[in-house]
């Protein structure tokens, strides 16, 4: 029976080299916490599974997500992935496109 050979991926040999953004490591605060690591689906590079949005399996920070699916798609996600995006992520033009999306998704009522 021959064996599935997996393409090793840019962000496990960026890894291995030491070479992997301090960004992605610092919401590790115990080994245990590796385990909310994602490998991104567009970029390659990784992030906080807690701060990515996770679509059929593959995860995209939020910029590359955008990238991929577009500005659109992003304001359709369901409320709950976009509760998990920051501003340091996307940028403040798309979390304008986002706020714009609540309000919508809202009926335009505010929580005065």
């Amino acid at each position: 029976m021959s064996e599935v050979r997996r393409r090793p991926s840019r962000a496990r040999n960026k890894l291995k080299a030491g070479q992997v953004p301090i960004d992605a490591l610092l919401c590790v605060k115990k080994a245990h916490d590796v385990r909310t690591l994602r490998v991104c689906g567009r970029c390659e590079g990784l992030g906080n599974a807690n701060k990515m949005i996770d679509l059929d399996g593959d995860w995209f920070h939020g910029r590359c997500f955008v990238e991929r699916f577009g500005e659109r798609a992003l304001a359709a996600l369901p409320k709950a992935k976009r509760d998990r995006l920051t501003l340091g992520d996307l940028g403040v033009y798309l979390m304008q496109i986002l706020a714009r999306a609540e309000g919508r998704s809202d009926g335009g009522r505010s929580d005065e």
